[in-house]
């Protein structure tokens, strides 16, 4: 069997509307979170950007920023859109410069663990003195949900091609790789909390976890800078 991961993302990719511009997150609690912490940084690098949608949102901060992914598809749907990208993985091979910020989003679950190390090491490589690490995850998935069948081996595997459930224990594997922890957060997004500051979305949504609803599966959000 192929790799999952690519096969599962260039058919993503491949399905997706790829000139639908999507602002929208914006308002999402997880960019309001990630704003105050990037806002005043020159440069940004998202590994695994995907379509380029928060690479599109960065830049109206007036960053300057540039997407890797190890998806031929994605960089295509990124570049069409005209943003700075280039096919690489990070696990393997670095960029030629350093960044301010090396953002990720919904990767390290793709990754076993010895490819997540590898990862958090080659991110704090490329990263400038102070520079910010922000990774963001599906928190305490149950892996055994969501399975497929490989029809051509007969592999069961996650549909989306997750590997490994992510916790707060993440937060040790990236301090251990000299970086400082600043800021770690589960979050349930919730469109009603978008109209609201930042504390008082955290507010209601601890409010929920507290009371055992959880209206979509939380995500993970971890800032670190190096030291």
């Amino acid at each position: 069997m192929i790799n999952e991961n690519l096969a599962i993302w260039e058919t993503k990719w491949r399905n997706s509307s790829k000139n639908k511009p999507d602002f929208s997150i914006r308002n999402t609690l997880q960019y309001r979170l990630i704003k105050k912490y990037i806002k005043n940084k020159k440069t940004l690098i998202d590994a695994g950007c995907g379509n380029g949608v928060w690479l599109q949102a960065f830049q109206t901060l007036g960053i300057s920023c540039e997407g890797i992914d190890f998806s031929e598809t994605a960089i295509r749907m990124c570049r069409e859109k005209g943003l700075d990208c280039q096919l690489l993985d990070l696990t393997k091979t670095l960029p030629a410069r350093k960044y301010d910020v090396v953002y990720s989003s919904h990767l390290i679950e793709h990754l076993m663990k010895q490819d997540r190390t590898k990862f958090i090491k080659n991110s704090r490589k490329i990263l400038n003195e102070q520079g910010y690490f922000i990774v963001v995850a599906p928190f305490n998935e149950d892996i055994q949900y969501n399975q497929t069948i490989c029809p051509d081996c007969g592999k069961i595997f996650h549909e989306a091609g997750h590997k490994e459930s992510i916790n707060f224990e993440i937060c040790d594997e990236i301090k251990n790789n000299r970086f400082e922890i600043l800021f770690k957060k589960i979050i349930y997004s919730l469109p009603m909390t978008s109209r609201f500051p930042v504390s008082v979305s955290c507010f209601i949504l601890d409010i929920f976890r507290k009371n055992g609803y959880h209206p979509i599966t939380p995500d993970l959000i971890v800032v670190a800078k190096a030291i």
